[in-house]
């Protein structure tokens, strides 16, 4: 836990760093935003990790996930006061578990949940459960794609008037979700985003949105340069596999999750895989290992290695003494790369369970 706290700092550093530095450009205070660790893939234990280095503002995406987080942090009265935000979807009958749990509702996307929260609020706060209607932001698909949930800009246009007038709820600013892939386009879609506040607060003079809630691990650069005050990061805080910037020289932890697939949390799972490698030297980025299936990460993290070993020595050199590192294939791959003209996974999970069980490099590395 130490290593990871150490990388999670270090990590917190180039963040923070590449976050001020896009306000700088836009202009904007230095306190003008706020950074969002959204901790849904990640554990408890991690969560604390993230705590210890400095973040103060978490986000859930699952409401069973935001009650278990705040059971576990319970546990440990010695942190410091932090806040969660929920940000996934919300199912109606998942409401009563979010009120008084989130602290901000991010993801309110109809007409209908927005008066089923505003309901069940009110019902809160009659019975003193409540002490204060709910805050939420409305979800706006500014980008218009199909796959993405929340109001229209028109819906939107028609509805905030009655929005407003809800009892049980707070409307703080609106949220979306850009594109991925083209900052260009998530460009355009923060700055609809921002163009749409104000064109809102400018026809209902008593509706105040003052949050703007966009920008995630690939693109809250340019979310902060066009007035985001909610970035949303999760990949690029919790996992070391993200580059925190395309120069960077980091250490990258794998591990591999449960053999049954199930979603699990990724720093506690049944095999450990560490390796540590120069990616500037090697012709594999890490951009390209993040969204592989585990089987297909293992392979590629394997390639790194053998590119490593046969190409950089500094980088061969750097590779530490592995504990169990998984498979004979890798082995090939590290130590004898001209015996290894190919690299194959295996073939299924408990294949490669059993080749993790009988083979560990023993050696380091070296030029």
């Amino acid at each position: 836990m130490d290593n990871y706290l150490n990388v999670m700092r270090a990590r917190r550093e180039q963040i923070l760093e590449r976050f001020y530095a896009a306000l700088d450009r836009a202009g904007r205070p230095r306190d003008a935003a706020r950074l969002i660790a959204v901790s849904k893939t990640v554990g408890v234990d991690e969560t604390i990790a993230a705590i210890q280095v400095g973040y103060r503002h978490f986000a859930e995406n699952r409401p069973q996930e935001l009650v278990r987080k705040l059971a576990g942090l319970a546990d440990h009265p010695e942190l410091p006061e932090v806040r969660f935000d929920m940000i996934g979807n919300l199912q109606t009958n998942k409401i009563n578990a979010v009120l008084g749990s989130a602290e901000l509702i991010h993801s309110v996307g109809s007409l209908h949940l927005a008066q089923a929260i505003s309901s069940r609020a009110v019902r809160k706060i009659e019975a003193g459960e409540l002490s204060a209607p709910q805050q939420v932001l409305i979800e706006v698909n500014v980008s218009g794609e199909e796959s993405k949930g929340g109001f229209s800009p028109d819906e939107i246009r028609g509805a905030a008037g009655e929005l407003a007038e809800l009892e049980g709820i707070c409307v703080q600013g609106l949220m979306t979700m850009a594109p991925r892939g083209n900052k260009d386009v998530a460009r355009r879609t923060f700055a609809g985003l921002r163009e749409l506040r104000d064109e809102l607060e400018a026809a209902h003079p008593d509706l105040s949105l003052p949050e703007l809630s966009c920008g995630m691990s690939e693109d809250f650069e340019p979310a902060l340069e066009e007035g985001s005050t909610l970035v949303r990061l999760g990949r690029v805080v919790f996992s070391p596999e993200f580059a925190v910037n395309r120069a960077l020289k980091c250490a990258l932890v794998y591990r591999a999750p449960a053999l049954n697939r199930e979603r699990t949390q990724p720093w506690a799972s049944l095999t450990r895989l560490k390796i540590r490698c120069t990616w500037a030297a090697s012709k594999v980025t890490t951009r390209a290992m993040t969204r592989m299936t585990t089987t297909a990460t293992m392979t590629a993290t394997m390639m790194a290695i053998r590119t490593t070993a046969t190409a950089a020595p500094r980088a061969r050199a750097s590779i530490p003494r592995t504990s169990r590192v998984t498979a004979c294939w890798a082995r090939h791959a590290a130590v004898r790369p001209s015996r290894s003209p190919c690299i194959r996974a295996p073939a299924s999970w408990s294949a490669m369970t059993r080749v993790m069980q009988r083979h560990t490099i023993r050696r380091r590395v070296s030029g």
